[in-house]
C-alpha cells in the first residue's frame, strides 16, 4: 500500500513539474465496455466488463504525456441476465488507479494516441462461493478473490477534436484467487474494451 501511495505522489509530482514547464494539463472522462476472460483453474470463462473513469493527462511535450486517474470497473461472468438456478457466476467490482504513459502521434486535432501503464486495482465488491450441490460446503459465502490486483493496460485511440475513440485492454498480472484449504489453482482476469473519451 505504501508503494502505491508513493507511486501516486510521484505521478502527481511529475504532473506539477509538467505544468510548470509546459502549462498543459488535460482533464479526461472515459467510458469503456467489452469482453471479459476469466482464467480459473485451467479453464476459461467469459463475460462483460464495464468501466467509467477520470484521468488527469500531464503533458511533458507535444508527443509525450502521463495520465494518472481513477475508475470504477464492474465485471460480470456470462452476461447481464440473472444467474441460472445452481450457477456460481462471478461478479466483481474494482476501484482502479491507472498510471498510463501516452505517446501522441500526429498533429492538430486528429491524431493517434498509444498508451501503456500499470493499473492498481482494489476489489470493492467480491464474488462469493455458492456450492449448490453441497449446501454445507465451508466455501459457501466466502470471498473468491483477493482485495488487490495489478494489471497492465495497453491502449490505442484515435483523437477527433475533443473526443477519443479506440480500444484498451487489461492484462491481469497477479493470481488473485483467495486461498482456502478447499481451493487450488489460480484466477487471472483479462479484458478487451472499446472506449470513448472526452478531454478538456
Amino acid at each position: 500500500m505504501k508503494q502505491i501511495i508513493l507511486c501516486l505522489m510521484f505521478s502527481l509530482g511529475l504532473c506539477s513539474e509538467a505544468k510548470a514547464q509546459t502549462k498543459t494539463l488535460e482533464h479526461n472522462i472515459f467510458l469503456s465496455t467489452g469482453w471479459l476472460s476469466i482464467s480459473d483453474d485451467g479453464h476459461m470463462d467469459h463475460g462483460l466488463t464495464f468501466r467509467a473513469g477520470y484521468g488527469l493527462n500531464c503533458y511533458f511535450s507535444e508527443r509525450f504525456s502521463v495520465m494518472p486517474g481513477v475508475a470504477i470497473r464492474g465485471e460480470v461472468e456470462g452476461g447481464l441476465g440473472e444467474c441460472p438456478d445452481g450457477a456460481d457466476d462471478d461478479r466483481f467490482a474494482f476501484l482502479d488507479i491507472p498510471v498510463v504513459a501516452q505517446l501522441h502521434l500526429g498533429s492538430g486535432h486528429n491524431k493517434w494516441v498509444a498508451g501503456l501503464g500499470p493499473v492498481f486495482s482494489f476489489c470493492v465488491s467480491n464474488g462469493n462461493y455458492y456450492i449448490d450441490g453441497n449446501p454445507n460446503s465451508p466455501l459457501n459465502g466466502k470471498d473468491k478473490i483477493k482485495d488487490f490486483s495489478l494489471e497492465l493496460q495497453p491502449s490505442m485511440m484515435y483523437e477527433v477534436g475533443k473526443f477519443r475513440f479506440g480500444m484498451e485492454g487489461l492484462i491481469g498480472l497477479l493470481d488473485i484467487k483467495r486461498r482456502y484449504p478447499q481451493t487450488s489453482g489460480s484466477i487471472h482476469l483479462h479484458s478487451v474494451m472499446a472506449t470513448v473519451g472526452f478531454h478538456f
